[in-house]
């Protein structure tokens, strides 16, 4: 029997909640994602890095994870605990077989706009496609949960800027002006304050 850790996108979930228990099936002990109950918002920052360093802890305590690479797709926070599992010596099973020849590397997500510039200066040759519009907002979207969680697992200042970046794309996306969102923030913080007092709300006994 082998304890083995479940590696993929959310976005995967019922690939996710069927090889789960297949392998568990199959006599593995498997330890899996743990889904959101409620929504994104009501989570603490603390609650969110506890939940990425839980995950990299299962990998820890496994034999082997199992990336779940549907259609060659490997998220940046995949990627991440892949390269975790091979520091720390763990077998990497992948769904779908991948091909190390000629050195080609799958990335399947959204990039800045001077990216395929930057690979093809380097002599490389970038394969891609240019995205309609509701399939560019389901990227942006999955782009800020990455760079959300990449700052949560490193608390580096970089990861706030790519966050930011995300964010001021979004709001050009959906035909909003900056301006008025931060109106918006800025009306809200008069009605209810901000963050900086560090309040920790507990109960409300009515």
């Amino acid at each position: 029997m082998k304890v083995i850790t479940i590696c993929s996108s959310l976005k995967f979930i019922k690939e996710i909640q069927f090889y789960t228990e297949k392998l568990e099936l199959e006599g593995n002990c498997v330890l899996g994602i743990i889904y959101p109950t409620k929504n994104k918002e009501s989570y603490t920052s603390e609650e969110i890095r506890s939940l990425g360093m839980g995950h990299i802890k299962k990998i820890d305590l496994s034999d082997a994870i199992f990336v779940i690479n549907k259609n060659g797709y490997i998220g940046d926070s995949v990627k991440k605990e892949i390269e975790h599992a091979k520091r720390t010596n763990k077998e990497v099973i992948y769904l779908e077989n991948i091909e190390f020849k000629n050195n080609v590397k799958t990335y399947n997500k959204l990039v800045r706009d001077k990216i395929i510039q930057i690979i093809e200066e380097k002599g490389n040759k970038a394969i891609y496609e240019i995205l309609c519009k509701d399939n560019y907002t389901n990227e942006l979207n999955h782009k800020l949960i990455e760079e959300v969680y990449e700052y949560l697992l490193t608390n580096e200042t970089e990861e706030l800027a790519d966050i930011m970046e995300v964010i001021y794309t979004i709001i050009e996306n959906k035909n909003l002006e900056i301006k008025n969102v931060k109106e918006m923030m800025y009306k809200k913080r008069e009605e209810k304050g901000g963050f900086k007092n560090k309040i920790f709300l507990k109960e409300v006994i009515e």
